[in-house]
């Protein structure tokens, strides 16, 4: 069984207040006479479900064209932790032993999530300990790692520091606790920080 985590784009989809809105227009139509639909869009790569790459906060890091994809595609661990707060080292623990990568569902609704609710974040040291741990991937179901008015993004800073990949925007709203195969590689986006993804959960067999 496959798992869409992936909330729909589109006109609607909120992104960070000053970043840019998704917009798509027609520039070829079958309705005008056109020979084929042809539709260009324009978004900030940070909507929807979407990983944040070592450029995002390092220049001359690694691009989203260039970053190793062995982080985004493998055995995962999802697990529940419904709050509007910081979550913990002890929240990240209690996800046991040798995972490799973890989502985090902290929401009840599906869909994306909205800056009208308190969303959850990581606590700098869960953030620190994550890298510590070898985690490859460590996934959250709200905006961002960081709580949303941070300036600093300390989590960010601490993850990317530890070699620890970001995924973010994810629904995890119909997944149970459980191990999966997860897959949600990043755009061949070259200079560009980061990149939305279509990002599935696989069920182990």
């Amino acid at each position: 069984m496959i798992r869409d985590i992936s909330p729909p784009v589109g006109p609607d989809t909120e992104v960070f207040p000053g970043d840019t809105p998704f917009s798509l227009r027609r520039v070829m139509d079958l309705h005008d006479g056109g020979s084929c639909n042809v539709t260009t869009i324009e978004t900030t790569v940070h909507v929807g479900a979407h990983v944040d790459g070592p450029l995002h906060f390092h220049d001359g890091a690694e691009d989203a064209a260039t970053v190793d994809l062995t982080a985004y595609l493998g055995r995962c661990r999802v697990i529940h932790r419904p709050t509007g707060e910081g979550l913990s080292v002890d929240d990240l623990a209690s996800a046991g032993e040798g995972v490799e990568r973890l989502l985090v569902r902290t929401r009840t609704e599906g869909g994306p999530a909205v800056f009208a609710r308190d969303t959850a974040f990581f606590e700098v040291e869960a953030a620190r300990w994550a890298g510590g741990q070898g985690l490859r991937l460590l996934g959250i179901d709200t905006f961002s790692v960081d709580p949303q008015d941070s300036k600093d993004l300390p989590a960010h800073h601490a993850l990317l520091d530890g070699g620890v990949r970001i995924l973010e925007g994810i629904d995890l709203s119909e997944v149970p606790e459980g191990d999966y195969e997860l897959i949600a590689l990043p755009l061949r986006l070259a200079g560009v920080d980061s990149s939305p993804v279509r990002a599935v959960l696989r069920d182990l067999g």
